[in-house]
């Protein structure tokens, strides 16, 4: 399971990203938390922190995930069979793209109290 969050810093044109990776009796494997430069949109940073967690996860190995987040849009953007012809349809496309390589990977939408720790840590990123 990787839940992943972002937070907005507007008075920076920044963002911060957090995200845990935790094995399926709930231990947490991986904690990590970045700042990205020019990052202003709600949805937009919401899908940045879903690419980067699924880019780290491919990175160390890991071959079934599922990723959760608090941003319903960007979930159903990424389950839609659809094209996705938005603003962020390219990041969604390689969201896609990228979670097709694993061996299995779901998307699921969370309650913002479930991904808590993920908001903190993307706070902190500050």
């Amino acid at each position: 399971m990787i839940n992943c969050d972002a937070a907005l810093f507007q008075s920076s044109c920044q963002m911060g990203i957090g995200f845990l990776i935790r094995d399926h009796d709930g231990r947490c494997l991986l904690a990590l938390n970045e700042r990205v430069q020019n990052v202003t949109q709600p949805e937009l940073a919401e899908a940045v922190a879903i690419r980067r967690a699924l880019s780290l996860a491919k990175e160390e190995g890991y071959q079934k995930v599922i990723i959760s987040s608090d941003c319903l849009s960007a979930i159903q953007r990424i389950i839609s069979p659809l094209l996705d012809r938005s603003r962020i349809g390219c990041l969604i496309s390689d969201i896609k793209r990228i979670g097709a390589e694993f061996s299995e990977c779901t998307f699921m939408h969370v309650n913002r109290l479930c991904n808590l720790a993920t908001h903190t840590l993307a706070r902190l990123s500050e």
